[in-house]
This record gives structure tokens, C-alpha cells and sequence, in this order.
């Protein structure tokens, strides 16, 4: 599997796309490690533009590795450019979310909520990363605004101004 990885890896550094491509399906044909190697198909094939098999990919993989918060990031990613956000909130479960120490999920989650207007889920989402991380402005922001199209706008006013401290630079948070 790794010297897979690594032979698809380098076809891709030069370009050739297509023969990393067929490197990786041909190592899952041949029995490799099926959940890095769909994890590294789905890449390449969203990086060719190919978002839809990149997802079926994505799906394999994680499929296999359901604790891989790599994976889940990168499909739920893949989603959201897709405009598929209930599927992106599917993939970044709380659970997955919480759990996911780098906080990508969690900001995917907040992020595809309130896309989907699930406002009031999308400000829980953004609440669960601020808790961790709470000198994030743009979480702040994306708090306020969340709260806002949800109709609290006292309590977005709260979130906006605390982006405001945080940032005082940055013009969208004004």
C-alpha cells in the first residue's frame, strides 16, 4: 500500500493525473489497504475536477475508517464546494466533530449548517468550537451571523461585538 501511495503520489507531482489515478484503483484491485488508498483516490480525482467520484472515493474510505477525521474532513469539504450540505452535516457529526481535535469538522459542521439554514443548530455548531477555541473571531462572526438569520438579534449582537474585539481590523466582522 505504501509503495502504492507513494507511486501515485509522485505521478500526480507531475502532473499526470489520470495514471495516479489508475495507480491507486489498480492497488485496491491487487488487495491493498482500501481505506488510505479510496482516501487517496477521492483526492485525486476531486483535483482532476472529477468532485463526483471523488465523493463515491471519499465515501469508501471513510466507510473503512470511520474514526478518520482526515477522511471525514475531506469529504465533507468536497460536499460543501458541492452545495451539499445536509450531507456534509451527515459526515461531520457531532460526534465526529467533537472528537476531532484539529476542530475541522466542527467548523464544517457549523459551516454546512447554517448554509442549510439550521440556524439554530449552526450557532450550537459554532459554540462547540468557540468553547475550545475561544479568541476566534471568525467563529465569533459566523456566531452573530447564524444567530442573526435565526432571529436573535440581541444575542447576535452579543457574538458580532465580540468578533469586533477580537479583529477590530477586519472589515466584513464591521
Amino acid at each position: 500500500t505504501a509503495a502504492v501511495i507513494r507511486q501515485a503520489l509522485g505521478e500526480a507531482q507531475a502532473g499526470r493525473m489520470a495514471d495516479a489515478c489508475r495507480t491507486a484503483e489498480r492497488g485496491i484491485a491487487q488487495g491493498g489497504d482500501a481505506g488510505p488508498l479510496y482516501a487517496l483516490l477521492g483526492m485525486l480525482r476531486c483535483r482532476s475536477g472529477d468532485l463526483a467520484g471523488g465523493v463515491d472515493d471519499l465515501r469508501r474510505a471513510l466507510a473503512g475508517r470511520p474514526a478518520d477525521h482526515a477522511i471525514a474532513g475531506n469529504l465533507a469539504t468536497v460536499l460543501v464546494e458541492l452545495h451539499r450540505f445536509d450531507e456534509a452535516v451527515d459526515v461531520a457529526t457531532a460526534d465526529r466533530a467533537e472528537a476531532d481535535p484539529s476542530l475541522r469538522l466542527a467548523r464544517l459542521r457549523a459551516y454546512a449548517l447554517q448554509q442549510a439554514e439550521r440556524f439554530t443548530e449552526a450557532a450550537d455548531a459554532y459554540r462547540v468550537v468557540l468553547t475550545r477555541e475561544p479568541h476566534d473571531w471568525e467563529s465569533w462572526n459566523n456566531l452573530g451571523n447564524a444567530l442573526a438569520a435565526g432571529g436573535r438579534p440581541a444575542d447576535a449582537a452579543t457574538a458580532l461585538r465580540r468578533a469586533i474585539e477580537l479583529a477590530p481590523d477586519v472589515p466584513p466582522v464591521h
